[in-house]
């Protein structure tokens, strides 16, 4: 599967731009990145200080003809991205059950799983 990336400098947040595109155009798996958010939200409604120099991302793509068991999808999202990230970084990033990353005890990811239903595609 290929990624689209969009861009942006400054996004209230960008799990909102992923909505709005998915709702007005007919558009393929994409990242939305951003340098900077000013209203990201966490789980469960929390507020997610979105500090400059963090890392802004919503990742979507089609999941209409595909069975995904959510809950076992976050995880794998944790050990692939800690997978990656020790072998650039550091090899001290834990996991937080079930959908956190902490690097010296800090939480500096977490993942944010939201299906989208629309009336042709559930992303």
């Amino acid at each position: 599967m290929k990624l689209k990336l969009l861009k942006f400098k400054s996004v209230k947040s960008t799990n909102d731009i992923a909505h709005k595109l998915i709702k007005k155009k007919n558009i393929g798996p994409s990242i939305i990145f951003s340098e900077m958010q000013t209203k990201g939200r966490g789980t469960m409604g929390k507020k997610w200080i979105s500090k400059k120099g963090n890392l802004f991302l919503t990742i979507f793509f089609d999941i209409t003809k595909k069975k995904i068991d959510f809950r076992k999808f976050a995880i794998l999202n944790a050990y692939l991205l800690k997978s990656i990230l020790i072998k650039k970084f550091s090899n001290k990033i834990k996991i937080k059950w079930p959908n956190d990353l902490l690097f010296e005890k800090k939480k500096f990811v977490e993942f944010c799983k939201r299906p989208l239903l629309t009336q042709k595609k559930n992303f």
